[in-house]
């Protein structure tokens, strides 16, 4: 069966269990996000860092240099307790308790993710602030090697997009922790539009013609500028 069409699920699931490993510490929300623990059975002999690799280091054009957008840490299930804490975790293997993988993708889940795996075959889940406040874990697995392979192959493309947009979602929690509401009704007063603005920012220019408003933030310096005609 093909999951080209059924594997556009990206769930959000509340576990109860939690994985091993990472202890106490915190993560810094800020900051670079280019590096993703990559956790499999077999680490960096796995059949699955093999295939999901390339998959998630993509090459980007930034206009300047053509990068790698992500860069990967393949380690084994069972030596979760010996790394460091990351910003950014995949998890991929079959959902199979006798394996760490397995295990450790179990605890993440608990037993509602389970029952959602088994019924669907399999799936990719993420998950913001798990297993520690300000991480974010993706999770590509199914009851079998062979459905994992198909949500590799026809999903793909769209893991790297995810972990970019998990990694956005936590940034911009952060920065808008602290925000500035009486500008953002200054600019529906006088705009008909609202923007959630960061406390870092502040307005550079405001102008008539053409017509358009200008934020800025330094150190270090950001430009965000929104014109219209």
């Amino acid at each position: 069966m093909s999951f080209s069409k059924r594997i556009v699920v990206v769930l959000s699931l509340v576990a109860t269990a939690a994985v091993s490993g990472c202890g106490d510490m915190t993560i810094p929300p800020a900051g670079s996000y280019s590096e993703i623990l990559l956790v499999t059975e077999g680490g960096e002999q796995d059949e699955w860092n093999r295939r999901l690799t390339p998959v998630i280091a993509r090459n980007l054009d930034y206009y300047v240099d053509i990068e790698k957008q992500f860069r990967i840490v393949p380690i084994k299930a069972s030596e979760m307790d010996d790394v460091p804490p990351y910003k950014n975790i995949v998890m991929c293997g079959v959902l199979d308790s006798s394996t760490d993988v397995g295990q450790q993708i179990i605890g993440m889940i608990g037993d509602a993710g389970v029952e959602m795996i088994r019924a669907e075959g399999a799936l990719i889940l993420r998950k913001q602030d798990r297993p520690l406040k300000n991480q974010f874990t993706l999770i590509i697995t199914a009851v079998n090697k062979e459905l994992l392979l198909d949500v590799i192959e026809t999903r793909g493309d769209e893991i790297p997009d995810i972990l970019e947009e998990g990694c956005r979602e936590r940034l911009r929690r952060h920065l808008l922790k602290r925000n500035r509401p009486q500008l953002s009704e200054q600019l529906y007063r006088d705009y008909g539009f609202r923007l959630q603005i960061s406390s870092l920012y502040r307005v550079l220019s405001d102008d008539p013609e053409p017509p358009g408003i200008e934020l800025i933030r330094e150190p270090p310096t950001r430009l965000l500028g929104i014109f219209w005609v």
